[in-house]
């Protein structure tokens, strides 16, 4: 009874696991169709984000980590 909890937990986090990581990919395409550069930063001003355009106005190459 208690492992039938544990496992529908389990699973219930993973589809929600799976559901964000769609939503994002979605988000990153739709910020990436724009033809205006911009980016997401933290309160330190440290970049979370720059979408393609950006990367194309400062002539910069898209990696993993950007």
């Amino acid at each position: 009874m208690l492992a039938d909890v544990f496992n529908g937990m389990a699973d219930n986090l993973q589809r929600q696991i799976v559901e964000a990581s769609r939503e994002r990919q979605r988000l990153e395409a739709a910020m990436n169709a724009s033809i205006d550069g911009y980016a997401a930063v933290d309160h330190d001003l440290m970049v979370l984000f720059a979408n393609d355009a950006l990367h194309r106005l400062l002539d910069r190459t898209r990696t993993a980590d950007n």
